[in-house]
């Protein structure tokens, strides 16, 4: 029954019956090629995937696994006038790998306060290469007297913080040991060669002193003091004859 139908459609409107097929069909050749497109697409994701590389013993994030830090407990007291001095700090790789490359410091000082909030960088330098569990010493002389810190680097990628701060270098003058040396500072040169020669003079009188044996004298009855050493010879000779 429908087929006699469809053949009755088909006879009186031919050309509806073919704008019909050619709808299904263009559905058809629309449907096919997204399927095709969608299927390349999620192919190529999968091999990109399977083409990334972690390196061994690298962390993804680009951080080597070390970790620096300084291990002085306390501020450091240094005493210290005009001369300049060298101001220490360790540091440390107390991390659980060895570091990849070297790192980096910063040398900051101030008169008096905190150099950590505002102090002046005066300097840098270089911090090698540390195995894990290794340590070494940085320095810098420090010309004046005042407070000095050291800002290091840490390696590249720290998950906790990208700079470490030392503790403080305290470089003092004792009042007493600064008005001794500005008095030897004002001091005339001819004052002081005086002085000197004083001294020497004064130590070779106390030599000879000692090495002069003393003389003992005794009174005799018409009142008049004689060497008792020439008595003691004159009566030795006596004696002899």
């Amino acid at each position: 029954m429908r087929s006699k139908r469809l053949r009755r459609f088909r006879r009186h409107f031919p050309v509806a019956f073919f704008l019909v097929k050619l709808v299904l069909i263009w559905y058809l050749v629309v449907f096919s090629f997204s399927y095709l497109t969608s299927g390349t697409v999620a192919h190529f994701f999968d091999m990109e995937e399977a083409d990334a590389k972690v390196l061994a013993g690298y962390w993804a994030d680009g951080w080597d696994g070390s970790s620096l830090t300084f291990i002085q407990d306390g501020n450091e007291n240094i005493k210290a006038c005009d001369d300049p001095v060298e101001v220490a700090m360790e540091i440390k790789n107390v991390g659980d790998e060895d570091m990849v490359s070297g790192s980096s410091f910063d040398i900051y000082y101030i008169e008096n306060g905190n150099p950590e909030k505002h102090g002046e960088k005066l300097g840098e330098g270089n911090i090698p290469v540390l195995n894990s569990n290794e340590s070494t010493e940085i320095t810098y002389l420090a010309q004046e007297p005042g407070v000095y810190a050291f800002l290091a680097q840490q390696p590249e990628g720290h998950p906790e913080e990208d700079t470490v701060w030392s503790m403080w270098a305290i470089v003092n003058c004792p009042p007493g040991q600064a008005k001794q040396d500005v008095e030897e500072e004002t001091k005339d040169p001819a004052e002081v060669e005086t002085e000197d020669e004083q001294n020497q003079e004064t130590e070779s009188n106390e030599e000879d002193d000692k090495e002069e044996p003393e003389k003992e004298t005794e009174t005799t009855e018409d009142g008049g003091d004689i060497d008792k050493t020439e008595e003691e010879e004159t009566a030795e000779e006596g004696d002899e004859s």
